[in-house]
């Protein structure tokens, strides 16, 4: 917002022209009942199904409310631009757009997509906007990825081909709503009601952080049926901390002509400790944190994919700085005390040539990722000390090395106080490369990053 009103801000205009378009349509005969958008053009459907009811059916991709909840986690860009406007500019703001406070009057079936790690639109937000739809459709969740458009290729528009009483639309719709339950004393999950055919396509979707990382932080993995009762399924989620916050939801393939479409339930949780735990599962400490020859980029907890962009090919994963200054690529997820205890370095491998481009990029280390309270410390590569091995060059960062370094743009002023080594290394939940300067576009292939 640049003044006091809500009709100061972009959010106004576009609301405005797309409901003048969608007004043009209808009388022109067109009858658009139905809204596809992604991000803000999520949010953006929420808003127009609030205040015409003649929309009968929205599907938005990671846009959604909750950006009034007082204690979400939301993006930290999100918490700066928030205070930077004040509290009573912030109250009319979010009267007008935030979809959570408009809820009630949206009439519409929803379905919903996004993903666990989405930098702009929270898994808190997504989660508290779906719990509050009235006529749910149903969900849909990628695991390990950002904000990327296209998140399940075109199912949106496919499921907006078919008709509200589809078979395969109350199937998935049945999906959404199987019941997931951590049962009291143990490490399984217990999933219910699911037929021995359902069984077979589906699977858990689990993670484990401490809560002072957030959830953006989170690496997920999945777990395949053990068995169970008759329909129902018990799942080992096998926690490694008594107190780490164990998030999950089933995530089930429902056949279709074509590819099947991804359907979710919503994320629940708990902590071993809550639910009467005797112990957990002793982990081995993994110092390995990023493997471009062994790991699929698509479901890597790598974020966020687009900016720098990000290719898996045969030297890594390559990364294509623009020259903007400030971006970055994270691997987020590291589970702190699964590090390896009193660690002295950081072992960079790159593919490829090398270059004074390459040597302005910083390796990162950061905790809280993504947070308002994320703080970071780094090194510039042209500062480490590396050796070449074949076509690779092995870089080496000491643990002393570590430099506070600044995330914040300084868009909404000073920005919060900078990261130490002391603080941050010993509890880094993400890690990375990122452009902090800018300059000439440059590209650079990762191959591993191991903490030894």
């Amino acid at each position: 917002m640049n003044g006091d009103s809500f009709r100061d801000c972009f959010q106004f205009y576009n609301v405005a022209a797309i409901w003048s378009a969608l007004n043009w349509l209808f009388h022109a005969g067109y009858e658009p009942k139905d809204v596809v958008g992604g991000s803000w053009g999520g949010v953006y459907c929420f808003l127009l199904a609030a205040i015409d009811s003649r929309v009968e059916r929205i599907f938005s991709s990671f846009g959604c409310g909750g950006f009034v909840l007082p204690g979400i986690e939301k993006r930290n860009y999100w918490d700066f631009a928030i205070e930077h406007i004040g509290p009573d500019r912030f109250a009319a703001w979010c009267a007008a757009f935030d979809p959570i406070l408009r809820m009630s009057d949206v009439g519409a079936e929803v379905y919903f997509e996004t993903a666990t790690n989405d930098k702009f639109f929270s898994l808190d937000m997504a989660m508290e906007t779906w719990r509050r739809v009235r006529r749910q459709n149903f969900l849909s969740l990628a695991h390990n990825q950002d904000h990327r458009m296209g998140l399940n290729g075109l199912q949106p528009y496919r499921i907006q081909k078919l008709p509200s009483d589809s078979p395969v639309l109350a199937e998935c719709r049945a999906a959404s709503r199987k019941h997931l339950t951590w049962e009291v004393g143990s490490d399984t999950v217990l999933c219910w009601p699911l037929s021995p055919a359902e069984k077979a396509l589906s699977r858990l979707v689990v993670s484990e952080q401490l809560p002072r990382h957030g959830n953006m932080s989170r690496e997920w993995r999945t777990v395949e049926p053990m068995g169970g009762v008759a329909e129902a399924a018990l799942f080992r989620i096998e926690p490694t901390h008594l107190d780490a916050g164990m998030l999950y939801y089933l995530d089930r393939e429902v056949a279709v002509e074509g590819s099947p479409f991804k359907v979710a339930t919503p994320v629940v949780g708990d902590t071993a400790r809550s639910r009467a735990l005797a112990g957990v599962v002793p982990a081995l400490a993994h110092g390995r944190l990023l493997d471009a020859e062994l790991e699929t980029l698509l479901h890597a907890p790598v974020g966020d994919k687009m900016a720098p962009r990000i290719v898996a090919d045969d030297r890594g994963w390559t990364l294509a700085f623009s020259g903007a200054r400030r971006l970055r690529t994270m691997r987020f997820g590291v589970r702190p005390w699964l590090l390896p205890a009193g660690w002295s370095a950081v072992r960079l491998v790159l593919a490829g040539p090398t270059d004074d481009k390459t040597g302005r990029l910083h390796l990162i280390l950061s905790t809280a990722y993504n947070t308002r309270a994320e703080r970071a410390v780094g090194q510039r590569l042209s500062a480490v000390a590396s050796v070449a091995d074949g076509g690779k060059r092995i870089f080496h960062f000491r643990r002393e090395a570590f430099a506070p370094f600044s995330l914040f743009d300084g868009r909404f002023g000073d920005g919060p106080p900078l990261g130490s080594m002391e603080t941050v290394a010993g509890e880094f939940d993400a890690i990375g490369l990122a452009d902090p300067e800018g300059g000439e576009p440059v590209e650079v292939s990762i191959v591993s990053i191991v903490v030894q």
